[in-house]
């Protein structure tokens, strides 16, 4: 009957709450060992190369895992009614006041109920983060990210160090028998010019428009003149005193386009709102700034509880998610995306 409903809500309860405090436990040792010494010293050392491949796929696929199971769980939570869950919350205590104890053992019902919803509103925390600050669960992504991109950098810097040891000693060691086996100075100078190219030489930089012609040949090409300048401290270009110019037309006339710009950009995303909305399944092409612009606001939105926003040009705009995928068309391509409409909630008359 009801009691074994309880009974069974109650069990609900704890092993939700067992695994929450083995992801918090575990995350935090992970962090932990990410960060540690004999981590550090491992990734300076060559024989780390061989575990590379092993650990960052390890990371990525923590990283995708999380994700996946993150979202439905923040779902999850974002759909979960108040009122609902203080009345499960109800259901559990009201089961731990049914397990004889001590008659002085427990605390008064309405406090074990705070309790729990203390304890309940830890767990959103940590997936959904509150009034602005960032979530537990972003942070733990972001520390992954970091020690991939940590592991990246050390792997490589240690596998062009081993490259460059073994492959220049090679080469020297071959060099060093083609040189042995030359009969004469003559020839092993032309083997150096070759190998090492010329020393002391002189680079000569030339201020002139090149070709892009491969098969044009260097002596085809006028000569180029450079004017050296004296290497002392104080030495400047004698210049001729000038008028100061007034700007102040090219400026006007540059802030009036500029304006007519983006009141024409504008006036393109009003002739796309009908019924105070934008449904993108039934626009017509678009240019790119406008595709870019929708879904500037469709990305914005999604990050923000409740969807809505403020846009750029100072409309208030709500994103509604619908069923399938549309084709959005523009004129540089089409796009196959989620099916959304943007609410124009204000600015959009």
């Amino acid at each position: 009957g009801f009691q074994e409903q309880r009974d069974e809500m109650y069990q609900v309860w704890e092993e939700t709450f067992d695994y929450f405090k083995k992801i918090i436990q575990n995350s935090a040792d992970y962090m932990a060992y990410l960060h540690s010494e004999n981590v550090e010293e491992r990734m300076t050392s060559e024989s780390f190369l061989v575990y590379k491949e092993q650990f960052t796929s390890y990371l990525r696929d923590f990283i995708v895992a999380l994700q996946k199971t993150s979202m439905q769980i923040e779902q999850l939570l974002e759909n979960l009614p108040e009122d609902g869950v203080r009345q499960f919350i109800g259901h559990v205590v009201d089961y731990e006041r049914s397990i004889p104890r001590f008659a002085d053992s427990l605390p008064p019902r309405p406090m074990q109920i705070e309790e729990k919803w203390e304890t309940w509103r830890s767990l959103c925390e940590w997936f959904l983060g509150r009034n602005g600050r960032e979530s537990e669960l972003l942070f733990l992504q972001y520390q992954t990210n970091e020690a991939i991109r940590r592991l990246t950098r050390v792997v490589q810097r240690l596998g062009e160090r081993h490259h460059h040891f073994r492959s220049r000693k090679g080469d020297y060691l071959h060099l060093a028998r083609w040189f042995s086996r030359l009969e004469s100075i003559e020839e092993a100078h032309c083997l150096s010019a070759v190998v090492f190219g010329c020393f002391h030489t002189k680079h000569l930089v030339a201020d002139t428009e090149a070709t892009d012609n491969i098969y044009r040949d260097v002596w085809d090409e006028p000569p180029a003149e450079w004017v050296t300048k004296p290497r002392v401290r104080h030495y400047g270009e004698k210049k001729k005193p000038q008028a100061m110019e007034d700007k102040e037309r090219e400026k006007e006339e540059a802030r009036l386009r500029y304006l007519e710009e983006k009141a024409r950009e504008e006036a393109a995303l009003r002739q796309l709102v009908t019924d105070g909305k934008i449904v993108l399944a039934d626009l017509p092409e678009v240019t790119p700034y406008v595709r870019k612009t929708l879904l500037g606001w469709i990305a914005k939105a999604m990050g923000r509880e409740g969807q809505a926003i403020k846009t750029e040009n100072g409309w208030v705009v709500k994103v509604a998610a619908k069923e399938g995928t549309i084709c959005l068309r523009a004129e540089d391509g089409e796009l196959v995306m989620p099916n959304y409409e943007i609410h124009v909630l204000a600015g959009g008359e």
